[in-house]
């Protein structure tokens, strides 16, 4: 599947078992945004859940914006257009 760059997008587990997923992001960053949301550990779950209020100021040092969906709604996030870090490079 491709989801072009600044396309605001969702993704939903809607399947039991949820299905396993192998990501690859071009150009890099994305993992710079990962790596901070792991660090601030369960900081960002209300009951079990991720939480787009609570991920959103992690995310917007990156240039992501999650929208807080209406209860029965799934968010989307919005894509920036420039890495928020340097990624590493290979040797």
């Amino acid at each position: 599947m491709l989801l072009p760059a600044r396309v605001p997008h969702a993704l939903r587990g809607a399947s039991r078992p949820p299905p396993r997923v192998l990501q690859i992001s071009t150009p890099g960053g994305w993992e710079c945004y990962l790596e901070d949301l792991v660090e601030a550990g369960l900081s960002v779950l209300t009951d079990g859940e991720l939480d787009p209020t609570k991920i959103n100021p992690i995310a917007s040092r990156h240039g992501i914006h999650y929208d807080i969906p209406a209860a029965s709604e799934t968010g989307t996030a919005h894509i920036p257009q420039e890495p928020a870090c340097t990624p590493p490079t290979s040797s």
